[in-house]
């Protein structure tokens, strides 16, 4: 343990860390990927929520910034989490299912968020900028790590969508012949 963690540190041998790093994102490339876009989607929700406070002004609450970076992140989260991280090919019904699994999911999570928001700083009156940024940092990090588990467990698992098949949609890009 002590070298793996040593040569993830980057203090050992660079070809050994190149060979940990890789065999680390080889055995929990979901998880990995998960993170790297949950990154990005991270970025994308904090981005808006900051543009838009700053365009509301920020003594008007978080519901609105809150809001309008949930949709614009949960859709980057959506495209991203089908495609990469849990690889799903479905098409038409299911993705579609997939889609309002996903979004409901989030919803789920919307809720806390806000909550957490309202509580902690708009109940509160704390209204510093470095207190309301800690306060989503929290509420960000219980968020991803629940939306993990919805995904992998609820949304994307491949035992509930296997069982449907794609066989029942009607192909709309193939032409039939006549």
């Amino acid at each position: 343990m002590k070298d793996f963690i040593l040569t993830g540190l980057g203090i050992l041998n660079p070809k050994t860390t190149k060979q940990c790093w890789h065999k680390l994102f080889t055995e929990y490339r979901q998880v990995s990927l998960y993170i790297i876009f949950g990154a990005l989607t991270t970025f994308v929700s904090w981005g808006v929520f900051a543009l838009v406070r700053w365009q509301i002004g920020a003594g008007n609450g978080t519901a609105i910034p809150n809001l309008v970076s949930w949709v614009c992140a949960v859709t980057f989260a959506f495209v991203c989490n089908k495609t990469f991280v849990f690889e799903s090919k479905h098409k038409g019904i299911i993705a579609l299912k997939e889609a309002a699994k996903f979004y409901g999911m989030r919803l789920i999570s919307l809720g806390f968020d806000l909550l957490f928001m309202f509580l902690t700083v708009d109940l509160t009156g704390i209204d510093g900028d470095a207190y309301t940024y800690l306060m989503k940092i929290l509420a960000t990090v219980i968020v991803l790590a629940s939306n993990y588990v919805f995904s992998k467990f609820f949304i994307f698992n491949k035992k509930h969508t296997d069982e449907q098949t794609d066989t029942d949609i009607p192909d709309t890009d193939s032409k039939s012949s006549e």
